[in-house]
């Protein structure tokens, strides 16, 4: 059986466009101590008085567990 398949080595050149560095913002998860995050969640508004959480409308809801969290993950857990 004869074959024409042979090996093409070739060099080609390209610029490659620079781009801008982007910057990403995370959270340090591994800094995250469960037991601490635990214990201030339980101190927070969204666990203490729950007779408070019975008048408060869905909306009111969860704008403040919105407001709670974000608080409690830039304490145990902030961007870097």
């Amino acid at each position: 059986m004869i074959s024409d398949h042979a090996l093409v080595k070739f060099t080609h050149r390209v610029r490659k466009s620079a781009t801008a560095a982007q910057y990403v913002d995370c959270m340090a998860w591994r800094r995250l101590s469960r037991e601490e995050f635990a214990a201030d969640r339980t101190e927070s508004r969204l666990c203490c008085d729950l007779n408070e959480l019975e008048d408060m409308s869905v909306d009111d809801f969860v704008q403040l567990y919105n407001q709670q969290m974000t608080e409690l993950l830039d304490k145990h857990c902030p961007l870097v």
